[in-house]
């Protein structure tokens, strides 16, 4: 007989059938949640999409400039920039002097400063599969084949590459074709093989019009559609607007004037907004991120002074206002072409470390006056390169005028002549970069042409009331170089950055070869001022010989600490100032002629420890150019790397050597010691019996020009400057003196 329990227990099944049931049941269960668990733990491996939680956006609004992104009635740009975060992108491509648009969308494709023939091939859009296409780049090969010299160690389509490897899906939707195919924006968007999983970049995209130049523009609303559907199916979307890019293509084959540029690209930029505004509408609630950016830069920014800076805005809401960096640049408000990539996959929460991009993610300084702070250090590093060029002219005059009159009168038997008017410049010489390190520096970069003048005054004022006499000009020559050093090291090591805004301090963010740290110009200038003035004081003040080893230690100390790549220096320099510390300690322990044979050891060991300085920075998150060359070394195929780094600094090093001035200059300054040395070398030799703390300054600046001159791909210019601290001081010292004397 069954119990009340028992048929409440079991329903009052037989307990055999239960308990095989429950069993059965329990087992089924369980394998159902370790298979769900197994595939869950597989799922991120299998595919990276699935762990992906946003969008990005890439809107190209190609040429354009800072000050077009504020016209009137551009409301929803206006929006971006106060609730997002703004900044300069250098556009610049492998080229030095020249660009084009093929070559600035390749860059960012594959993340890496490239130069290719612009591009005219077709893409194709084919096997339509639901609302998109597959696009094709037809001509990767030969592409590949055009870049592979040049960039062994580096993919084409670095970006799709990525994208594919790790599970994310790529479009491409937009037109910027003219009367001839402008594929560009696939060139930054395709993988390896130049295939983008979907898009659209036909012209069912485009409205005829007249009126616009070549007979059509953007259809703003087919536009959208489009890239809608690319967006519920893509975790990144590129959209080429295209207008732009048309224009500036129109203006620059002189088929429409400056003024007709002006006033389509007004019209265009109205269209773009109002395509964001409606974007907005239709992906609110999204997470999404909108990043507007410019490959190549507007003509109009070009002549005025800017030619490779483009804005950049990333959009996401909620976000505070800033300013855009990246540690490629180390400077607020700036990024570079070659961050793009790297921040893409950043975005989306991947570990853009992993992908072996050259750039790096950029990220947001907060600043509610971001529009202002990037337009002001636009307008400062325009100013700042204009007075660059300007303060290089008297730098080579003041050159030219000392050194042309020490090769006539050499002639006539007097080495060096004895007036005032040659005193006068040569001290000038040593004036000038004081003057211009420390005026912009006061006056905050405000009054650019007032710094300007202020330089030059303070310059000719210091000349002419410091060469009275000979003893005069010497010890202002001295005290000159003493000046230059405090100032240099003082903004060196406070990290001020005030160095980068004076004329010879300014890394040419135009050029975008260094962004930071101190350049080779003010590198030869320290380095040289440094062992002029500190062996001079050490002859004056004849401290005892523990006291001037222990005063020259410290001296030379700080000045490599600020020359090592931490400060922002580069290998060149670390290297250069690490041979002077040692050849110049050397040379005050011994007191006696530095042999050749010595120099050439402390280089070659100097340059081992680079290189191990190098090798521990790249295991510790590669935070210098010394520690990021020596990781691509180890992870690349050595040889090809090496190759590619040794051709790129050979090349700049030998457009360096060729173009005037400061090859001539150089030369000129080499002439003229060579002449002391050979041909008077019995006033050398009154000078170190007189001076034997002093003479040893000469050497080693000597030394160290040379060892600049050999590790630096700019080396010309370092080792001219350097070398003014030894002809100047060394011709006024000779000033006057005879042959035989």
């Amino acid at each position: 007989m069954k119990s009340p329990l028992y048929e409440l227990r079991f329903g009052g099944e037989d307990s055999k059938v239960f308990l095989k049931r429950y069993f059965t049941g329990k087992i089924i269960f369980n394998a159902g949640i370790l298979a769900a668990l197994l595939l869950l733990a597989v799922a991120p491996g299998l595919n990276a999409k699935e762990t992906l939680t946003r969008k990005v956006i890439v809107f190209i609004l190609d040429n354009i400039s800072l000050r077009d992104l504020k016209g009137e009635g551009l409301v929803n740009f206006n929006m971006m920039i106060d609730n997002g975060s703004l900044g300069l992108m250098n556009a610049r491509t492998g080229a030095l002097l020249s660009s084009n648009r093929a070559s600035a969308y390749l860059t960012i494709g594959m993340g890496v400063r490239t130069e290719v023939p612009d591009q005219e091939t077709a893409v194709i859009n084919k096997n339509k599969s639901g609302p998109l296409y597959m696009i094709e780049y037809p001509d990767a090969e030969n592409l590949k084949k055009l870049v592979i010299d040049d960039y062994p160690n580096y993919v084409l389509g670095k970006i799709g590459q990525v994208a594919k490897q790790n599970g994310v899906k790529i479009a491409l939707v937009g037109n910027s074709d003219t009367d001839r195919p402008m594929p560009h924006a696939s060139l930054l968007a395709m993988d390896e093989k130049g295939n983008i999983p979907t898009g659209n970049t036909s012209r069912e995209l485009l409205l005829k019009d007249p009126v616009f130049p070549w007979g059509y523009r953007t259809n703003p609303s087919r536009l959208l559609d489009e890239a809608l559907k690319a967006l519920t199916i893509s975790d990144v979307v590129f959209i080429d607007f295209g207008d732009t890019a048309r224009l500036e293509e129109a203006a620059k084959r002189k088929q429409i004037s400056n003024h007709e540029l002006s006033d389509f690209k007004a019209q265009s930029l109205k269209t773009a907004d109002s395509f964001l505004g409606e974007l907005f509408k239709k992906t609110a609630g999204s997470d999404l991120v909108l990043m507007v950016i410019s490959p190549a830069p507007s003509s109009h920014d070009i002549s005025a002074g800017n030619k490779t800076l483009t804005p950049v805005l990333i959009y996401e809401a909620g976000k505070p206002a800033g300013v855009l960096t990246s540690m490629t640049t180390r400077r607020s408000g700036l990024v570079a072409n070659i961050d793009i990539g790297p921040t893409i996959f950043y975005k989306l929460g991947l570990n853009e470390e992993e992908f072996n991009f050259l750039g790096e993610r950029i990220t947001t300084v907060p600043d509610e006056s971001n529009y202002e702070t990037v337009a002001g250090n636009l307008s400062g590093y325009i100013a700042v390169k204009r007075s660059r060029y300007v303060v290089h002219g008297m730098y080579v005059l003041l050159l030219t005028l000392t050194l042309v009159p020490y090769f006539l009168n050499r002639l006539k038997g007097s080495l060096f002549p004895d007036g005032r008017a040659e005193r006068v410049v040569s001290v000038m010489v040593l004036a000038l970069p004081a003057a211009s390190y420390i005026i912009p520096g006061v006056l905050k970069n405000r009054y650019p042409y007032l710094e300007l003048f202020l330089i030059a005054l303070v310059t000719v004022i210091i000349g002419v009331v410091l060469s009275v006499s000979k003893k005069r000009a010497f010890s202002g020559m001295a005290f000159l170089s003493l000046l230059t050093w405090l100032t240099l090291i003082t903004y060196l090591l406070t990290r001020s950055g005030v160095l980068l805004m004076t004329p010879l301090g300014f890394n040419d963010v135009f050029t975008g070869g260094r962004y930071y740290g101190i350049n080779n110009d003010s590198m030869g200038i320290l380095l040289g001022a440094t062992v002029f003035s500190l062996f001079y004081y050490l002859e004056m003040l004849k401290l005892n010989r523990i006291i001037r080893l222990m005063s020259a230690l410290l001296v030379l100390g700080l000045v490599l600490l600020s020359q090592t790549p931490g400060f922002g220096a580069n290998v060149g320099g670390s290297i250069a100032a690490m041979t002077i510390g040692v050849v110049g300690l050397a040379a005050l322990i011994s007191g006696q002629p530095i042999k050749k044979g010595k120099v050439l050891l402390v280089v070659a060991v100097v340059f081992a420890v680079e290189v191990f300085i190098a090798y521990l920075d790249s295991l510790f998150g590669q935070q210098t150019h010394a520690g990021k060359i020596f990781a691509a070394l180890m992870s690349q195929d050595f040889g090809g790397k090496f190759m590619e780094i040794l051709k790129s600094k050979l090349t700049l090093f030998g457009i360096m050597l060729l173009v005037p001035p400061w090859n001539l200059l150089l030369a000129g300054q080499v002439m003229v010691y060579y002449i002391i040395t050979k041909r008077y070398s019995n006033l050398l030799q009154d000078i170190n019996l007189r001076l034997p703390v002093l003479s040893r300054s000469f050497e080693v600046i000597l030394i160290g020009g040379l060892v600049a001159f050999a590790f630096n791909d700019t080396g010309v210019i370092a080792t001219g400057l350097m070398f003014t601290y030894m002809t100047m001081p060394l011709g006024l010292l000779l000033q006057g003196q005879k042959k035989g004397s």
